[in-house]
């Protein structure tokens, strides 16, 4: 490698809202308004409970730091970080917490390729036990994966959005890497 060079990249992608995603932010946000709901329901429908009422405004107070705590936690982020010649993916949570997922060399890995046509059946092997979905969406049009063996020995795959800086450094580190023409 020549000096001077830089061999880091940085790439995030937000995670797109679909499928079983799309159900928790759905059900995260109906919580978050029908919590607040509680003593008035409840007040109101058993006199008994009416002094519940009251306590409407702590519920309204609460409710503002749970939508706080658990929205981010479906407001989600995988960032990618290359750095001599590994592929470093953290989540971030509600662009407010950072939490470090996977570290895998490029080198480490027997097939770096797009996940799409004939390359997709080396991803949906079955005898992979560990799987990295750390994408916008598989069906994305710049979907990559990589295959691996993880610390403990066991086939594992990692989904991941590169950008073309990305995929030159993969290709850099490990000449077995499919390069297509990206949409980015």
């Amino acid at each position: 490698m020549d000096d001077g060079v830089i061999n880091t990249a940085e790439h995030r992608v937000r995670k797109k809202v679909e499928g079983v995603y799309r159900l928790k932010r759905i059900l995260v946000r109906t919580g978050l308004i029908l919590f607040p709901l509680i003593p008035l329901l409840l007040g109101a429908s058993v006199k008994v409970l009416s002094p519940l009422l009251w306590m409407t405004p702590v519920f309204l107070l609460v409710d503002v730091f749970i939508l706080r705590y658990f929205f981010r936690y479906v407001d989600i982020e995988y960032e990618y970080a290359v750095v001599s010649g590994s592929l470093r993916v953290d989540i971030v949570y509600g662009n407010e917490r950072r939490k470090s997922w996977l570290e895998v060399k490029f080198k480490d890995m027997s097939v770096i390729a797009p996940y799409s046509g004939e390359y997709t059946s080396a991803a949906d092997d079955p005898s992979i036990k560990n799987r990295y979905e750390a994408v916008s969406s598989l069906t994305a049009p710049d979907c990559y994966y990589g295959t691996f063996n993880d610390d403990s020995g066991e086939r594992s795959v990692i989904f991941f959005e590169p950008t073309n800086k990305i995929l030159s450094l993969a290709k850099l580190y490990n000449k077995s890497t499919v390069i297509r023409t990206m949409s980015k």
